[in-house]
C-alpha cells in the first residue's frame, strides 16, 4: 500500500485540537480530557506543522523563533516544542519525517540553528542533532546558601515593580557572558514578569545605580509541609550579584525550607553554595542542530585571542544547500564564511552541531564518520569553539 504521508500547516480547529491532544498524550502524566489549544497562536512569527495520513493528523511540532547565544552573541534560532506522533505511528519513519519537515519550514524562516529537548536521543541524532547542554533542577536546603549582610560588596536588594527594560538588558548581559541562553521572544518575557494563580515577587540587585542582577519567585507549601520558594527565573551578571541574590533566598530560612530552580551542571550563580548541597532532582538535556552552515557560524561570537582558518567538507542530507566546501576565517572573536577551501575538515551536521555549542571538544567529538579531520585541525576547531559549558533555563 502507498504510503500518504504528507506534511503541512494546520487546516482548521480541529487540526489543532488533534495536535494539541497528541502532544498532551505525550507530554503529559495526566492529558486533560478536552486539551486548550491557546498555546498553539501563531503570533510572532510561530509555525504549526503537522504530519498527515490521509486527512488524519499523526503527528506535529510547534517551530518558534528566537535566538540562543554563543561566544557573547546571539545566533537566530528555532525552538522547536511539541514534537510527537500518535503511538499507533511509530516506529515507521514518521518521527524522521517529521523533523525533516519542520528543519525545512525553520530554515525557509531565515533561522540558523535548531534547539530541542528530546523525547528520544535516536531520531534526533538521526536527523542531525546532537547533544548540547543540561537544564537541571535543584531543590537547595535554604541552609545551604550563603548567609549575606544586607548591603555587602556595595550590591543592595530591593523589590522591584514597574517598567523591566533594565532587567532585561541584565539578563543579555548574563546571556553574553554564558552560552546557550535563549534571546527570549516576548511571550516569554510575560511568563517571567507575569502573574500566575499564585503571588509573584520581583527584587533586583542594584551596585551603584546599576541593575547587576534580579530574582523572580512564587511560594508554595508541598503536600508534606514543605515550604518552598519557586525561582521563576534568577539572574546574576557577576559571581558577587549571585551572591548578594543568594543570601536574600537565605535570609528566608525562618520560613522557607527548599529554594527550587533550574541551573545548568556548571552555573555561575550556584558557586556559592555548598558543594554537598548542590545535588539535581531532575535533568532535562538539549540538543542543538545547525540549519544554515554559513549563516550559523557568521553569527556565533568566537574567543578574541584566536585566529584560525578552517577548511569544511560539510554533508548535512536533509538540507542539501549546506552542503560542499567551507572556509571559515575567524578573527577578533568574529567568523567569515564563504564557499571553497580544502575540505580536510570532512564534518557532518551532527559533528559540526556538536563543537558549535562548545559542549565537547573536537578531539572528543572526533570518529570517521561525523567529524574526521587531522590533529592540528582538531586542535584549531577546540580552540575556535571554546567556551563555558553551555545552559538556559527556558523551556519548550
Amino acid at each position: 500500500m502507498m504510503d500518504t504521508i504528507t506534511f503541512g500547516p494546520p487546516r482548521g480547529e480541529a487540526d489543532l485540537l488533534r495536535f494539541a491532544r497528541l502532544s498532551e498524550y505525550a507530554f503529559w502524566d495526566e492529558p486533560a480530557a478536552q486539551p486548550g489549544i491557546g498555546w498553539l497562536d501563531t503570533s510572532g512569527g510561530r509555525v504549526i506543522r503537522l504530519a498527515r495520513r490521509g486527512e488524519t493528523v499523526i503527528g506535529g511540532a510547534l517551530v518558534i523563533p528566537a535566538g540562543q547565544w554563543f561566544g557573547g552573541r546571539p545566533v537566530s534560532a528555532a525552538l522547536i516544542g511539541a514534537v510527537s506522533v500518535a503511538p499507533e505511528h511509530r516506529s515507521g519513519g514518521v518521527g524522521s519525517r517529521l523533523v525533516a519537515d519542520y528543519l525545512r519550514a525553520a530554515r525557509d524562516l531565515g533561522l540558523a540553528i535548531s534547539t530541542l529537548y528530546p523525547a528520544s536521543y535516536a531520531v534526533y541524532h538521526r536527523t542531525g542533532y546532537e547533544h548540547a547542554g543540561t537544564n537541571l533542577r535543584y531543590d537547595l536546603s535554604v541552609g545551604a546558601l550563603p548567609v549575606v549582610r544586607a548591603g555587602d560588596g556595595g550590591i543592595t536588594v530591593r523589590e522591584h515593580a514597574g517598567d523591566t527594560a533594565a532587567l532585561r538588558a541584565a539578563y543579555a548581559r548574563q546571556a553574553a557572558i554564558t552560552a546557550g541562553q535563549i534571546e527570549r521572544p516576548e511571550e516569554y518575557w510575560s511568563g517571567v514578569f507575569g502573574e500566575s494563580k499564585r503571588a509573584t515577587h520581583r527584587y533586583v540587585a542594584e551596585q551603584g545605580g546599576e541593575v547587576v542582577g534580579y530574582l523572580v519567585f512564587t511560594q508554595r507549601v508541598e503536600a508534606d509541609g514543605t515550604r518552598v520558594i519557586e525561582v521563576r527565573d534568577l539572574v546574576a551578571t557577576s559571581r558577587s550579584a549571585s551572591r548578594a541574590l543568594l543570601g536574600f533566598l537565605a535570609a528566608h530560612r525562618g520560613n522557607v525550607d527548599t529554594v527550587r530552580l533550574w541551573a545548568g551542571a556548571n552555573d555561575h550563580r550556584l558557586l556559592e553554595v555548598g558543594g554537598r548541597g548542590l545535588k539535581p532532582t531532575y535533568v532535562d538535556p538539549w540538543m542543538l542542530r545547525i540549519l544554515d552552515v554559513s549563516a550559523a557560524l557568521s553569527a556565533r561570537g568566537y574567543p578574541a585571542s584566536v585566529t584560525a582558518e578552517l577548511h569544511l567538507d560539510y554533508r548535512d542530507d536533509l538540507l542539501p544547500e549546506n552542503t560542499g566546501h567551507w572556509l571559515v576565517r575567524i578573527a577578533g572573536g568574529r567568523a567569515e564564511v564563504t564557499q571553497g577551501g580544502d575540505g580536510h575538515i570532512r564534518a557532518t551536521a551532527r559533528g559540526l552541531s556538536g563543537l558549535f555549542s562548545g559542549a565537547y571538544t573536537a578531539g572528543a567529538m572526533a570518529d570517521p564518520v561525523h567529524l574526521d579531520a587531522p590533529d592540528a585541525d582538531l586542535a584549531a576547531l577546540t580552540a575556535v569553539f571554546a567556551g563555558p559549558a553551555p545552559w538556559m533555563d527556558d523551556h519548550f
